[in-house]
C-alpha cells in the first residue's frame, strides 16, 4: 500500500495555524494597512489570541482604539477597555473609531485585579475585545492571557508604556510612535507564524 503523499509546507503551516487558535475560522483576521496586512499570516492581525503594544504617547491608545472600534463594529459587540488610572478619555476613543456605545470601561484596585479582570473577561464571546493597560507582563501570566483569548475566542490587546518590562507573551509585539505630519511608526518586533517588520502609516 502507497504511503500518503506528504503535504506541502504551506498547508502544513496553514493546519498548524488553525490548531493554535481554534476560533480563527470564524473571523480569522482583522484588516489594518494594507501594506502590514500583506506581511501578517492570513492577511490581517490574527483574532481570538493576545496582542501587545508598546508606547508612550497617545498613538499607543489610539491603535488599541482603533482596533477595538473596527473588532465592535464588525462583530456587534462592546469592548471592554481596563484602563490603569482615571483619565480615559471616552471621546478621545471615539476620533479613532470606538464610539461609546461599543466602548464598557472596568475600573480595577491595581495590576493584579486587572490581569484577573482581563483573564476573565477574554472567556466572554459576548465581547468583541478586551483591552488591558498593564506596566508589565510575565511570560506565564501572559499565556493564561492567551489561552483566555483562545478558549473565548476574543482579542486581547495588552497596552504597555514604552519603558514597560513586559516579555513577549503575545502572538504579536508591536512598538507604536508618532510621527511628524500625522504618521504612525509601527514596528512589528515579534510576529508568531510571520516576519518582523517596520512600517510609517496614516491612520
Amino acid at each position: 500500500m502507497a504511503s500518503p503523499a506528504p503535504l506541502p509546507l504551506a498547508a502544513l503551516r496553514a493546519r498548524l495555524r488553525a490548531l493554535e487558535r481554534p476560533h480563527a475560522s470564524a473571523v480569522p483576521a482583522l484588516p489594518l494597512f494594507a501594506e502590514i496586512d500583506a506581511a501578517l499570516p492570513g492577511g490581517g492581525l490574527a483574532l481570538g489570541c493576545l496582542h501587545q503594544l508598546i508606547g508612550a504617547d497617545a498613538a499607543a491608545t489610539g491603535l488599541a482604539a482603533l482596533i477595538a472600534g473596527r473588532l465592535a463594529a464588525r462583530l456587534e459587540r462592546p469592548a471592554l477597555w481596563l484602563p490603569a488610572a482615571k483619565d480615559l478619555y471616552p471621546p478621545g476613543l471615539a476620533e479613532w473609531g470606538l464610539p461609546p456605545r461599543r466602548l464598557l470601561i472596568a475600573e480595577t484596585a491595581g495590576q493584579a485585579d486587572r490581569l484577573w479582570a482581563m483573564e476573565e473577561a477574554l472567556r466572554c464571546p459576548d465581547l468583541a475585545c478586551v483591552v488591558g493597560e498593564l506596566a508589565g507582563l510575565d511570560l506565564i501570566a501572559g499565556r493564561r492571557l492567551q489561552l483566555a483569548a483562545e478558549a473565548g475566542g476574543v482579542t486581547g490587546l495588552a497596552l504597555h508604556p514604552q519603558r514597560s518590562t513586559a516579555a513577549n507573551a503575545g502572538t504579536t509585539r508591536w512598538r507604536v510612535a508618532a510621527r511628524p505630519g500625522g504618521l504612525w511608526r509601527l514596528t512589528l518586533e515579534r510576529c508568531r507564524g510571520g516576519m518582523p517588520g517596520d512600517w510609517e502609516v496614516r491612520p
